[in-house]
């Protein structure tokens, strides 16, 4: 017999041991410290929204004094509502993608089936070639 089949069994943790008990409570509140982090993306919503006001703001004074204008002081306003539309796109993409990643699953099933209201393209409504081809035969039909 070699040593390695003695009848001494492998040590085994207890799952009721002091130290697993302790171990399981402090993981469970590392894990439920995530929904910290929830208002914070609530603060980056109302962000977004402040954000889409000030474009609008800056659009209406655009439109109001349009023919006030110098070229070069429309093109700095058009470059202030690209600005601002980046902020906002680059608000978006850390709110949904950190709720989603740290907080919680985003639950958008009935989204995906259609059922909801219409998402972008880049998310889940790839379209087959072939069903684009028949679309591109009936407007083909309907013009000729």
């Amino acid at each position: 017999m070699s040593h390695s089949d003695s009848s001494e069994p492998p040590a085994v943790k207890h799952p009721h041991a002091p130290i697993n008990r302790v171990e399981h409570l402090f993981e469970t509140i590392v894990f439920a410290s995530r929904w910290i982090q929830a208002p914070l993306y609530g603060g980056l919503i109302v962000a977004e929204l402040l954000y889409a006001y000030k474009f609008l703001v800056e659009l209406w004074e655009m439109i109001w004094h349009i023919h006030q204008q110098q070229e070069t002081v429309f093109m700095l306003g058009v470059l202030g509502l690209i600005d601002v539309t980046m902020v906002a796109n680059l608000l978006t993409m850390v709110i949904i993608g950190g709720y989603a990643t740290f907080v919680s699953k985003l639950d958008l099933e009935e989204e995906r089936r259609g059922e909801g209201k219409e998402r972008g393209s880049a998310k889940g409504k790839e379209e087959t070639g072939r069903g684009k081809e028949d679309r591109l035969r009936e407007g083909d039909k309907e013009r000729g």
